[in-house]
């Protein structure tokens, strides 16, 4: 028995991510260059901190009497990135939106991840949030999201 399937529901989300999206360089926490494209980094909240990142979050409560089985409800946190080396915002917009649409729809086609043990479904976006900024090396845009996700644990 599982103490939680958020370690088990972020391994499957990266390597569905890496297989499904072959055009999105996806990396499991910080992706570390310096090339122009669009990135997908799983278990990472604030792609500019220096310190920890959060990665997930779940909470957990009985699900029925009896204290054998857990409802694990919990959230993925991601950010979807594009950088285009050019100084048109939109165009960042854009690749982070079919970023953000390829994921959904990833998501949506197998929403146990390959059959994660116990995962009800996991689902595009529980919350998220919108940066861009332009620089002298051309525009980027950045969504900071989560991928929520139920799940039901046995306990005996």
């Amino acid at each position: 028995m599982p103490a939680t399937v958020l370690f088990a529901v972020l391994d499957a989300l990266i390597t569905q991510a890496k297989a499904q999206l072959p055009d999105i360089v996806v990396s499991d926490g910080l992706a570390i260059t310096q090339d122009p494209g669009s990135y997908l980094m799983v278990g990472i909240d604030d792609p500019e901190s220096v310190t920890f990142a959060d990665a997930a979050q779940s909470q957990q409560q009985w699900a029925t009497l009896g204290d054998r089985q857990r409802d694990d409800n919990g959230a993925i946190h991601c950010v979807a990135e594009s950088w285009n080396g050019d100084a048109d915002p939109k165009t960042a917009r854009d690749a982070v939106k079919a970023t953000l649409d390829a994921v959904a729809s990833m998501l949506g086609a197998d929403p146990t991840l390959g059959g994660v043990p116990g995962l009800l479904w996991v689902g595009y976006g529980t919350s998220s949030r919108l940066s861009q900024v332009q620089t002298s090396d051309g525009a980027v845009a950045r969504m900071v999201f989560q991928v929520g996700y139920r799940a039901r644990i046995q306990t005996t």
